[in-house]
């Protein structure tokens, strides 16, 4: 679905090394593994506030943190999140400012989380993703309930 969304974005390129790994695939083992390649540039790792937050719980946050800039969007303030935008400071933003990078653009409301939970809702998407990556996702049947 990643080469149906940005094979034709000439300023992208998708990297697939997640899907061969055996195991567990952690973001920190990405990172190195782009690091390592010595693509000679700064790595800069967009997430959610939402993961933002929970940063700290992930495996070898402290190396992410070495390895890229952490870039926070922001999700869109509904009732249940409010609070978690509005906080100023993170935990792992506390202790590494100088690590973190907060985009200025207009935030958006939902997560890929709450996408696939629309679907399996039967709620359509189309709106939300790109039209290959809709089909896709239909013609597979993927995210369904079972």
């Amino acid at each position: 679905m990643v080469h149906l969304a940005f094979d034709d974005v000439p300023q992208i390129q998708v990297d697939c090394q997640e899907m061969a790994r055996s195991g567990p695939s952690y973001t920190v083992d990405t990172l190195r593994h782009i690091t390592a390649a010595e693509f000679g540039a700064e790595l800069f790792l967009i997430m959610g506030t939402d993961q933002a937050v929970a940063l700290t719980s992930w495996h070898d946050w402290r190396a992410i943190l070495q390895i890229a800039i952490i870039c926070v969007a922001a999700r869109a303030q509904s009732s249940d999140d409010q609070a978690l935008n509005s906080s100023a400071v993170f935990d792992a933003e506390k202790l590494f400012p100088e690590r973190f990078l907060h985009l200025s653009m207009p935030a958006t409301p939902l997560s890929a989380t709450q996408i696939r939970n629309m679907i399996a809702n039967g709620q359509p998407v189309q709106t939300l993703v790109s039209e290959p990556v809709a089909r896709y996702i239909a013609e597979h049947h993927l995210y369904l309930s079972h």
